[in-house]
């Protein structure tokens, strides 16, 4: 049987809300997770996964219960309400990386080496207007 695809897990460090106790205690716990994968990071897969089981999974239990209950107290439209909204419509892709010591805990290692792709694809799609576009003739 072939190996199961790889997939990354979505950007944990990305989540980025502005300056409030809510956010600094949540940028605790994630920096907490950091700290753990510099633990772990060139070990081997089974010894990753079984160190996240033990530690980092509590984290992330913990962060699953702590911001649906804050998300309740904060609009959807404040900056904060946002970033918690975009953290959990992507939890089960946040929390791979506990199961699969190949995954890693975001992809900020990859993104540099993307970005070129990302941006040409970007230019290729946006042709310059023409005459007739920007007068309507």
């Amino acid at each position: 049987m072939p190996a199961p695809r790889l997939r990354e897990s979505p950007l944990l460090g990305h989540f980025n809300p502005p300056s409030t106790p809510v956010a600094t205690e949540v940028l605790r716990r994630i920096a907490e997770l950091y700290a753990i994968e510099d633990e772990v990071r060139g070990a081997p897969v089974e010894h990753r996964r079984q160190v996240r089981s033990e530690r980092s999974r509590v984290i992330i239990d913990d962060l699953h219960q702590y911001l649906p209950a804050r998300n309740r107290q904060v609009s959807a439209k404040a900056k904060l309400g946002e970033a918690i909204g975009y953290a959990l419509t992507r939890w089960d892709g946040r929390s791979r990386f506990l199961d699969d010591g190949r995954v890693d805990l975001d992809s900020n290692i990859v993104e540099p080496s993307i970005r070129p792709l990302a941006l040409n694809r970007k230019t290729l799609c946006l042709p310059a207007p023409t005459k007739a576009a920007t007068t309507g003739r």
